[in-house]
């Protein structure tokens, strides 16, 4: 039977070998803690689990958490074109090629000279 002390140690547990607590998909796939599912009809879900145990974040889907994230996703997006472009183009062509120029920190999905 799964309480919310139990959750608690189990999100501890996970805090301490991962540094972070677990978002929703992470739970799904932790052996010591419920399904995401389970927490959702027994506990209201893990915004509300967290809100009980007083942790700082308690959704990890919006607000500064998410902007973060979106953030380090555009700049990791940006890095691997900028790996694979010329990749692409040496194999077929530029104009086979679709990506978005940056000119002055822009980008532009088409470029005139």
């Amino acid at each position: 039977m799964w309480t919310i002390p139990k959750i608690k140690d189990g999100l501890e547990k996970f805090f301490k070998e991962n540094n972070h607590y677990p978002t929703v998909y992470e739970i799904d796939s932790c052996p010591y803690l419920p399904s995401a599912r389970h927490i959702q009809r027994s506990f209201g879900g893990m915004e509300k689990v967290r809100e009980e145990l007083g942790l700082q974040i308690t959704h990890y889907g919006k607000g500064l958490t998410r902007s973060q994230k979106a953030y380090d996703v555009g700049i990791r997006g940006k890095n691997i074109e900028n790996e694979v472009e010329p990749v692409l183009v040496g194999k077929f062509g530029e104009i086979f090629v679709h990506t978005q120029k940056r000119i002055n920190n822009i980008s532009a999905d088409f470029f005139c000279l």
